[in-house]
């Protein structure tokens, strides 16, 4: 680890730890810039990330250039960053079922955790050794070590028992004999920060998330939408795990929406109606439909409008790149968790007219903000008062 990654972290633990963050954002769907579905792996074609579509340009600047479309929420959440015992060690992703940490000591990387659902089967560095997990009953581990004259990035490969595959930037100093974790700062920081003061958004376009037709029936849509949410979390007594089977719902029964795609991501392709009718969408579905979801049980759920880029690049070494991308973040007990339920979503919706199940990930839910900034950027933060619209 290098003298200012290591400067970066003593940083923060002296701010202590909880760093103010978020809520989240965004009104329209997105295009994958012909890329065709929405997945969790960096090593398969990518999500809905791309340039919006001139339909979605339209749509979006009519609801910024009016000032009285949006107003300003003030809000005091934090991002709660766990205490660290040492300075190499961090935390991938937080949820307590499926847990994924590392620690890095020299050449030699440790992962472990839980993994409840995910089930990991192998873990892998690119250019140093392989194993499968160590299990008992605290959960799973696993030592890699890097091989002699490696220089350079390398991936930390971790392959569930779905076959699907997440990837983690690391650095390795042939000089130093020191391996690092790879994370951009400045986005870790822009992302805190354009969360701090989200936007309210007008009841008007909140509706048109709920039903773009003019006959369409806003309050029997609610209805049906708060019905699915009881559903799903019946039987469950807190909102950390209502969230996290909404979650699970939604990258489970909403599929990546190709022919939404090639005409152009239509606007009501992004609607509740549309989903509970197509069970498909592209990302700023996936987003709305989680967050609506959420507010049928009270719990605050933004939206996030932003880029993102998949494959083996992260922010960190390209700040420039990425495409047009939507997700979410949930604050519960004054804590921030991200979710990309269309990142942990595997299905498709092909043009064919075929619905394609391919199960779900686990990344994307309540994932670390270090490695969340690696491959997602914010830029706007709302939120959507689905459940107090004003009559007619």
């Amino acid at each position: 680890m290098n003298k200012r990654e290591l400067l970066l972290i003593n940083k923060r633990r002296l701010l202590g730890l909880f760093a103010a963050i978020f809520a989240a954002m965004s009104l329209v769907g997105c295009n994958n810039g012909g890329e065709s579905a929405s997945v969790l792996s960096s090593t398969e074609s990518s999500s809905e990330i791309g340039e919006q579509s001139s339909s979605q340009s339209s749509f979006l600047s009519s609801v910024q250039s009016s000032s009285e479309t949006v107003s300003t929420e003030s809000t005091e959440v934090s991002q709660v960053l766990e205490p660290i015992e040492e300075p190499n060690v961090f935390r991938l992703v937080r949820d307590p079922l499926n847990e994924v940490n590392i620690r890095l000591d020299g050449d030699k990387v440790t992962v472990y955790g839980k993994d409840t659902d995910m089930g990991i089967q192998w873990i892998s560095l690119d250019n140093g050794e392989s194993g499968a997990p160590q299990r008992n009953a605290e959960g799973f581990s696993v030592t890699l070590g890097v091989s002699a004259g490696c220089d350079g990035y390398t991936d930390l490969r971790i392959t569930d028992r779905g076959g699907h595959i997440d990837s983690y930037r690391l650095k390795y100093s042939a000089a130093d004999k020191q391996l690092s974790y790879v994370f951009p700062d400045e986005i870790v920081q822009k992302n805190i920060k354009v969360a701090e003061t989200p936007t309210n958004l007008a009841p008007a376009l909140v509706k048109r998330y709920v039903t773009t037709k003019e006959n369409g029936d806003v309050n029997v849509i609610l209805d049906k939408v708060r019905e699915i949410s009881d559903e799903i979390c019946e039987g469950l007594d807190s909102d950390y795990d209502k969230l996290r089977a909404i979650s699970r719902w939604v990258s489970d029964n909403i599929y990546y929406d190709n022919p939404a795609h090639d005409a152009g991501i239509p606007e009501e392709c992004l609607s509740l109606e549309y989903m509970l009718d197509k069970h498909s969408s592209v990302c700023g579905g996936y987003s709305n439909m989680t967050s609506a979801l959420c507010a049928a049980q009270g719990i605050k759920c933004y939206n996030i409008k932003g880029k993102a880029v998949l494959g083996d690049v992260t922010y960190a070494e390209k700040p420039d790149i990425g495409g047009y991308h939507e997700w979410n973040y949930a604050v519960i007990g004054g804590r921030v968790i991200w979710i990309d339920s269309g990142w942990n979503s595997y299905n498709y919706f092909r043009s064919s007219g075929a619905y394609e199940r391919h199960g779900i990930g686990y990344k994307y839910f309540d994932i670390g903000i270090e490695t969340f900034s690696q491959n997602h950027i914010c830029n706007t933060a709302e939120y959507r008062d689905y459940y107090n619209l004003p009559e007619g």
